[in-house]
C-alpha cells in the first residue's frame, strides 16, 4: 500500500487499493471473463488491508463479485465488480463516424455568410440563423474553430 502525507493525516492512494481489490476479484473468475463494471466506495486508509471476496453470482456469461477491504476487523472499502465473456455479436449503440472534411477544408466565417445566403436563395436553408452568423463573422472573422498543433 502506498501512502502519502497530506497535512497531518495519512491517506492511501485510492487507485492502488482499487486495483488490488479488482485483482482479488479477478482471481476468483474464469480467465475468459473480462471486467464489465466496477463500483467502489473509498475511504482514507493508513493500516494494512485484507481483501475478502464474496461470490454473488456465477452465470455462463456474467458473474459478480463483492470485495470488502478490511482493516482491523472493520470494512473500510467495498467494491462490486461484474465480469462478462466477450461477445462479438453484442449490440453496438453508436453510429459509424460519417465522412467529414478535414479542418483545413472548412470555410472561414467570412466565406460562410455568402454561402448561407446562396443556400437560402436556392431554398435549401431557412433564414432563421443567418443574422447570428452575420454577427459572428463581423465580430470574429476567420475560422469557426481555433486549431493549434501540440506535441505530447
Amino acid at each position: 500500500m502506498i501512502t502519502f502525507r497530506q497535512g497531518t493525516s495519512r491517506a492511501a492512494y485510492g487507485g492502488l487499493i482499487f486495483a488490488q481489490a479488482l485483482a482479488a476479484a479477478e482471481n476468483t473468475v474464469d480467465e475468459k471473463l473480462n471486467i464489465n463494471h466496477a463500483v467502489a466506495l473509498l475511504v482514507d486508509i493508513s493500516l494494512p488491508i485484507q481483501y475478502h471476496v464474496r461470490r454473488v453470482r456465477d452465470g455462463r456469461s456474467f458473474c459478480t463479485r463483492t470485495v470488502e477491504a478490511v482493516q482491523e476487523g472493520k470494512i473500510a472499502f467495498t467494491m462490486q465488480v461484474s465480469f462478462n465473456v466477450v461477445e462479438p455479436d453484442a449490440a453496438v449503440h453508436q453510429d459509424t463516424m460519417p465522412k467529414v472534411p478535414s479542418w483545413n477544408e472548412l470555410m472561414c466565417m467570412e466565406d460562410l455568410v455568402p454561402w448561407l445566403k446562396t443556400e437560402i436563395a436556392e431554398g435549401l436553408l431557412v433564414e432563421k440563423r443567418l443574422k447570428f452568423y452575420e454577427n459572428q463573422a463581423n465580430q470574429n472573422p476567420g475560422y469557426l474553430f481555433e486549431v493549434s498543433l501540440t506535441t505530447l
